[in-house]
């Protein structure tokens, strides 16, 4: 059987590629999961297994709205956040509208971000300085829209009247019109091919976002901007309006963040370079760890001898010059979460600008001197040690700031940080019925409830742990059922020792021999293990590591479902087998990068995967998909996947096709003893005619400008 399918698709061609790497922020990861939602339980192309708790299915006329928890195993990095319900679950009402910003700016950002800079005087072939400098955005933020449980991505537009219209990134018959003005994007009203429109007007805010690799001057400030929209009203074709109300309102909240009608997750991703010179570099460290002991001494020892002689009281300002001096010193190794991140001047790993350490410092110092100076004045002996303290704690700051070293490698540290304010759905409203969600705390979801328009309760469901049982309770708040969960702990693995995170990010661990390549299974930690359902009845979920190249790569992918019937004391084994290794949807992976200049070439060891490429779209399960994949159910039979995936390296980076990974392209089926029963083709005709191609420029985290 041969079935065939016409695809069409937007091209955003790369034009100049001045840095293998982009930093592109996700929206938070409630939103973010419900992207990555799936109607099947396993996505054979990357592995990752999907599960789905049903809540309610209500309806509004012939519209039908199901509510439920999605759950998607791939995985749990050391930096990620448990999320309203547990860490990769999250609550599905019925779509989601969000933003992954990329090259450092959101596309309406005036003057800076894409809309306003594609039609530059200057085009953006020829201005790689404005861009490695991050003073213009090359990149098109990708938008994806999810209704009901179909996906849109696309990207925004600016017309000659200045108004914003969405760009589909493939065909869809869906229509998406954006609300707002040329500069703020404020809602999205989605109407699909049943005339069923969703209006998103409640915003998800990322706030204090910051990026920052070898180089300061290349990174990325921004005090906030919208990542997410939520739903706000259903307006089906055949039935009256839905409506979504909220705790809080995420924008009224950036300015105070702490709140109980809002939920703030801090997202984190710390991680240390070693970079190894070519040649000899001279800089001034300005590092402060190596004074830091004997700085601390003297100062104890001076305000000692202060508070013996009745002097303690002068010594306050001088405290408060200190406790800025030491942040100050903590932006060269790590200048995240500083507010001097853009004005540090990191280059290639070397201050090339120690301005703002110079004033702190010589401010310090002639602060220290002249109460030493002081204290001398009063001919006490108490008063005499205080200031022969104080003059030391003045050499130590001099010292540190007059250092001059050549040094052939450096370790500094880097990162992202940024905090995302989403709003907590707190009700639902149907024509017939009402929804309820109910909070521990701004950081906990605890429970959903269903009323009638009396509001009286019909029943409820409680959710245990962080996400240990789902409970269902009729009106009388009898439990009917339940689902219990468990999830891989460390007591899986008692002769593995903890060892941090590996260079994907996932939990590291190390054998009581100190190996680590037979831990690599320790990445499966805190991910779903089984469910156990009131009739008994049981699923064990087994994984095992993805691999790629032929080597063992980050995250994890599915081994077995294994499905237990209590009642009928019988169990049934759906095993996964992957013949081919998985193929990268990025040019390269490595935690090494070579960069080249014009007489030499440094070398940069990443204590995390330096990914290289451009996918823009369809990333996979960590970068990686599968071209074959083997479904074997016990007692009856094989079904075998086969998928279209591209690897860049066998393309330009001009006309990646993105869009072909993970198309179905064959799909086969044996009995038990390996006949085969059917197969069943699948072609695809990808049109790329359009006129719709739009250049693209990565920032480069390397770039440096010409002296």
């Amino acid at each position: 059987m041969i079935m065939k399918e016409k695809l069409y698709t937007l091209l955003l061609f790369l034009l100049v590629t001045i840095s293998g790497k982009a930093q592109d922020f996700n929206p938070g990861p409630e939103a973010q999961n419900l992207t990555e939602r799936k109607n099947v339980t396993v996505d054979y192309a990357t592995g990752l297994f999907h599960y789905t708790v049903p809540l309610y299915q209500l309806k509004s006329g012939d519209y039908e709205l199901p509510i439920s928890l999605d759950y998607i195993a791939k995985g749990v990095k050391v930096s990620d956040p448990e999320g309203l319900i547990g860490q990769n679950w999250a609550l599905n009402i019925g779509g989601v509208v969000t933003r992954t910003m990329r090259g450092g700016f959101v596309d309406e950002t005036p003057g800076l971000g894409y809309l306003w800079t594609e039609n530059a005087v200057t085009p953006l072939e020829q201005d790689a300085r404005s861009v490695g400098l991050r003073r213009r955005d090359g990149e098109s933020d990708i938008f994806t829209a999810v209704f009901n449980g179909k996906k849109v991505d696309f990207i925004i537009r600016m017309n000659e009247n200045k108004q914003i219209y969405a760009l589909p990134l493939g065909q869809t018959d869906v229509r998406i019109e954006c609300e707002g003005t040329s500069t703020e994007i404020t809602g999205w009203a989605i109407t699909d091919n049943n005339g069923d429109c969703y209006i998103y007007r409640q915003r998800e805010i990322c706030k204090d976002v910051e990026y920052v690799d070898v180089s300061t001057s290349n990174a990325i400030s921004d005090s906030g901007y919208t990542s997410a929209w939520h739903l706000t009203c259903i307006l089906p074709y055949n039935g009256a309006a839905i409506g979504f109300h909220y705790n809080g309102d995420a924008m009224l909240s950036t300015n105070n963040p702490v709140s109980d009608n809002i939920n703030t997750m801090r997202i984190y991703d710390s991680y240390k370079m070693t970079y190894h010179y070519d040649r000899p570099m001279k800089e001034q460290p300005f590092d402060f760890d190596q004074y830091r002991s004997d700085f601390n001494s003297a100062i104890e020892s001076a305000r000692h001898y202060l508070d013996m002689c009745s002097l303690g009281m002068h010594f306050k300002v001088t405290s408060s010059l200190i406790s800025n001096y030491v942040q100050i010193s903590q932006i060269n190794t790590q200048p995240l979460l500083s507010k001097y991140i853009k004005t540090n001047n990191r280059i290639v790993g070397v201050l090339s600008n120690i301005s703002k350490m110079a004033s702190v410092s010589t401010e310090l110092e002639e602060n220290l001197r002249g109460l030493a100076k002081y204290c001398r004045s009063i001919n006490n002996f108490n008063a005499d040690m205080a200031g022969m303290y104080l003059d030391a704690a003045a050499d130590y700051i001099n010292a540190c700031l007059s250092e001059v070293r050549t040094i052939k490698t450096k370790e500094i540290s880097g990162g992202s940080s940024y905090k995302v304010l989403s709003p907590l759905p707190s009700m639902i409203v149907f024509p017939e019925y009402i929804v309820k969600f109910t909070y521990l705390s701004s950081s906990c979801l605890s429970a959903a409830s269903l009323y009638n328009r009396d509001m009286e309760l019909l029943s409820s469901v409680s959710f245990i742990g962080r996400l240990n049982e789902v409970a269902f309770f009729d009106k009388n708040g009898i439990k009917t059922s339940n689902m219990k969960f468990s999830y891989y702990e460390k007591s899986d693995f008692p002769t593995w020792k903890e060892a941090g995170k590996d260079l994907w990010g996932y939990p590291l661990a190390k054998s009581e021999e100190g190996e680590y390549d037979e831990c690599g299974m320790y990445a499966v930690l805190k991910s779903l293990k089984d469910v156990v359902l009131s009739d008994g009845g049981k699923i064990e979920i087994g994984y095992e590591n993805n691999n790629a190249r032929n080597i063992m790569v980050g995250g994890i992918r599915l081994k077995s479902l294994v499905f237990s019937d209590k009642l009928n004391e019988r169990s049934d084994t759906i095993s996964y087998g992957y013949p081919q290794t998985g193929v990268s949807v990025y040019k390269s992976f490595s935690n090494v990068v070579r960069v080249s200049y014009p007489e030499c070439m440094d070398k940069i060891e990443y204590g995390r995967i330096h990914l290289e490429g451009h996918p823009i779209v369809n990333v996979g399960n960590n970068g990686f998909y599968y071209p074959c994949v083997t479904e074997t159910v016990s007692g009856k039979g094989t079904t075998v996947y086969r998928y279209r995936v591209t690897s860049p390296s066998s393309t330009t980076e001009l006309d990646y096709p993105y869009w072909q990974n993970g198309l179905l392209t064959e799909k086969s089926m044996y009995d038990t003893n390996g006949k085969m029963l059917k197969k069943i083709q699948y072609i695809y005709e990808i049109d790329t005619s359009g006129e719709n191609k739009l250049p693209q420029m990565q920032p480069s985290n390397f770039y440096m400008e010409k002296l």
